[in-house]
């Protein structure tokens, strides 16, 4: 039980079940007398879920496309901005799930990544 407090699982005794457990759903679980639980919150996780598959659904196949003069920083970073305004057009109102948010942030990047690789390249080639 590596990384969970030693005196909490010290004190657990034989055929008992450690209160861990059920710390990280308190928000989600509720005990109700007699055996007896309240599960809450799922309405809330299934919503988020479904939100998840349309956005993913939003985004399947091509976004758009950008272009840029790989010489000129001003085009670059113009279509950088191109770039998240069409991610935002696409999925951008799904921004407050907590599942999609990290995954537009993470595309932004990326294509940002992508867009300065594809500058730095051509203006390789283009001095050879």
């Amino acid at each position: 039980m590596a990384g969970l407090d030693p005196a909490i699982h010290d004190s657990v005794v034989p055929g008992q079940r450690c209160p861990c457990i059920f710390l990280a759903y308190d928000n989600i679980v509720r005990r109700q007398g007699a055996g007896m639980i309240e599960i809450t919150g799922l309405n809330e996780l299934t919503k988020q879920l479904e939100d998840a598959q349309k956005a993913l659904d939003d985004i399947d196949g091509e976004i758009g496309t950008v272009s840029f003069d790989p010489h000129d920083p001003v085009s670059i970073e113009l279509a950088i901005k191109n770039m998240e305004a069409l991610i935002d057009e696409n999925v951008g109102h799904y921004a407050d799930n907590p599942i999609i948010a990290p995954l537009i942030s993470d595309m932004k990047e990326r294509y940002r990544a992508s867009i300065l690789e594809q500058a730095a390249s051509a203006r390789l080639k283009d001095s050879t």
